[in-house]
């Protein structure tokens, strides 16, 4: 039985830690030749005005307990959430994309907590004006339906 994020033996340390680890690479330490390798997967695209609403980046232990699917999930719900919530206040002054960013930031780390990932937990969230657009316009309808099961 696993605890604990995946490790990659010999060296016994989680992947993205595993990078410089002499004793993984190297079969004069004991190490498997190709078991670690540092080329990163990189995905370059152009950010659409009225298409991208926010990136999320997340470290190791986000993904360890949870699917790119149900982060979407718990932010986008966070994000209608926070909508409705402001809608029923009929609130002056309505929160700001900072404050939404953050609440959708700690409401994914705290779902990873309760999923109990052993990894650190780091998330970024960069909101654009879409996203500032689509919230405070009180007449579109929740955004980003749920992904089927």
């Amino acid at each position: 039985m696993v605890l604990g994020p995946p490790r990659v033996n010999p060296g016994h340390l989680s992947v993205s830690r595993t990078f410089g680890d002499i004793k993984a690479k190297f079969t004069k330490y004991g190490g498997r030749e190709g078991v670690v390798i540092a080329k990163p997967e990189i995905s370059q695209f152009t950010i659409q005005p009225y298409y991208h609403d926010f990136i999320m980046l997340g470290c190791d232990g986000i993904f360890d307990r949870m699917t790119n699917e149900r982060v979407l999930d718990i932010m986008w719900n966070t994000i209608n959430i926070k909508k409705r919530n402001e809608t029923l206040q009929k609130s002056l002054f309505p929160g700001s994309i900072h404050r939404l960013s953050a609440s959708i930031t700690d409401a994914v780390i705290r779902e990873a907590a309760v999923k109990q990932s052993l990894d650190n937990l780091t998330v970024v969230v960069l909101s654009f004006k879409n996203l500032e657009t689509f919230y405070h316009d009180r007449t579109k309808p929740d955004g980003y339906v749920k992904v089927a099961n």
